[in-house]
């Protein structure tokens, strides 16, 4: 998935932003990559068959017509979405590791 720079994510929303200031920060920046953090996030530790999960759930960092845009809780890249809240499968890969899905909260435009 494309990794927006700021001001490409502001062009493709067109202003339909979602946070307040102080929700989103940016914690890298390089010529190739930003890195981001959403403070909204919740992580939540939860017992599932005697097993420990962590389980995320994200914001919409921005909302279209059709698409959500949340900042990923594995990788602090944005990822682009299809409109409705519920599970989602992580963009997002590293070498072996595949990183366990989130939940998108309740969508609010």
């Amino acid at each position: 998935m494309k990794n927006f720079t700021p001001k490409q994510a502001q062009q493709y929303f067109k202003g339909k932003f979602t946070f307040t200031l102080g929700d989103i920060q940016v914690t890298r920046k390089t010529m190739e990559r930003t890195e981001w953090v959403d403070n909204r996030t919740e992580r939540k530790i939860v017992d599932y068959d005697g097993r420990k999960l962590i389980v995320y759930t994200v914001y919409p960092f921005a909302i279209t017509d059709k698409q959500i845009c949340i900042i990923c809780p594995h990788c602090q890249k944005l990822h682009v979405h299809s409109k409705c809240e519920g599970w989602r499968v992580p963009h997002c890969k590293v070498g072996r590791t595949c990183y366990t899905n989130y939940y998108i909260a309740k969508l609010e435009s």
